[in-house]
Order: structure tokens, then sequence, then C-alpha cells
């Protein structure tokens, strides 16, 4: 996906992230904080955020990264243009998106009552460019969960000519334009509420010597209640 000049600040960063093999390796054995593959309005970071309940002020873009599933189509609802990604009879087909890491139990949560009207929570594996130690690039599969429609009946949906669901006219429609007024509306409320880190990078870990510490600093980490799809 291409970061045009135009588009928000924190989406054109989360486009052009490419987090290190070590953060990447840090996330991943995080307890309970399995990663999503993000494909429609969620991709971009202010949506996201409202969808969970993080403040505007927060920088979720630093945990996400573009990606590639395999082995999927893109499809949209015709009479209102939301994606929805269905399993191809053919590997080779691919769906772009972004993968969100760190996302706690709560927030994950958040995201599939959204979701869940619709779509399905669905184990899938994508395809990541992660910086190296010695500078480079190189991809890496990653386990996330994603949601996908797999109800036979495909009545309304449209195959859409690509591997990425655009976002311009999503970012032109007065529902984002709502969204990301509450956002900074909500960060104006709260003026006494600093600006926090949502990256929770290993090194800021390592110099307080205690993983538990942003565990206690950001919150608990919220169990998923047992009627309710568990993340991988």
């Amino acid at each position: 996906m291409e970061a045009k000049s135009w588009y928000p600040y924190d989406f054109q960063q989360a486009l052009q992230n490419s987090i290190n093999e070590t953060d990447v390796d840090w996330f991943l054995n995080r307890p309970d904080r399995a990663p999503c593959f993000l494909y429609g309005a969620s991709m971009l970071p202010t949506v996201l955020k409202h969808h969970v309940g993080l403040g505007q002020s927060h920088n979720i873009h630093s945990t996400m990264t573009q990606a590639t599933l395999f082995g999927y189509q893109l499809y949209e609802f015709t009479e209102s243009n939301i994606p929805a990604i269905i399993k191809s009879p053919s590997p080779k087909s691919t769906v772009e998106g972004l993968l969100v890491f760190n996302l706690d139990a709560t927030q994950r949560r958040d995201l599939y009552e959204i979701e869940a009207g619709l779509m399905h929570l669905t184990p899938v594996q994508v395809q990541i460019l992660q910086k190296t130690q010695s500078n480079t690039h190189n991809f890496r599969m990653v386990d996330a969960g994603t949601f996908t429609w797999t109800s036979r009946n495909c009545i309304g949906l449209s195959l859409v000519p690509a591997s990425v669901w655009s976002v311009d006219g999503f970012l032109e429609s007065p529902l984002y334009r709502h969204i990301s007024s509450s956002q900074h509306r909500c960060d104006l409320a709260e003026p006494q509420l600093p600006a926090r880190d949502f990256s929770y990078y290993p090194a800021d870990t390592k110099q307080q010597g205690d993983v538990d510490l942003m565990v206690r600093q950001y919150g608990s980490v919220h169990s998923i209640e047992a009627d309710e799809p568990e993340w991988f």
C-alpha cells in the first residue's frame, strides 16, 4: 500500500513502519497479546483507537506494519462498500492489510464486538517485512487472528478486483470526520492525562528491569469471557 501524502499522519507512519525482529519476537511472546490482521477501516489508526477505547495521543501506529494474507480474496458488501475476506481456492490469492501487535484481551474483544455481527474470528498466517539486527529486511510469517466471511451465502457481496481495500473514499466520508473529531475532542477534554507510549518496546522494559511494570503502568490484562472466541 502506498502512503499517500494526504493520508493522516498516523496512517502514513503505520504504512511505512518496519518493526525490528527483536521487537516482533517480544510482541509475539507476550501472553494474551495475539496480533490481529486488519483490512478495512480499522487499518486507520484513528479508527482503530476509536474502536478499542484509546485516545488520539496513543501512538498505536508504532505497533502496526503492512502485512499480506495468502489464500484469501477481498470482497465488498454491494450496498455499503464494507470489505470482507473469503477463503480462496487459489493459495496465490492475496489480501493486503495491516498487522497490529500488542492489543490486550479487552481491546481485541472490542474489535470482535464490532466485527462479530458479520464475520467470524479466524486463525491465519500473514507475511510481514521485518527489520533485522544488521539493518536489512526479511520476510516473516506470523500467526494472527482476523475476521472472515465463512457463510456459503455470498449474496450481496462483490469481488474486489484488487488485493487491498481502498481507504480513500472512507477518509473523505462524514463517518471518518466524525470519528476523527470525536477522538480529538476526547483528548482535549482530558488534558490532565499524559500521552502514553503504546509501543511497549523491549528497550523500555529492559531499562526498568521488570516486564510486569508494563502491566502495572498500562492496566491489567483481562481475560476473554468463556462465551466469546479465544484469540490464538
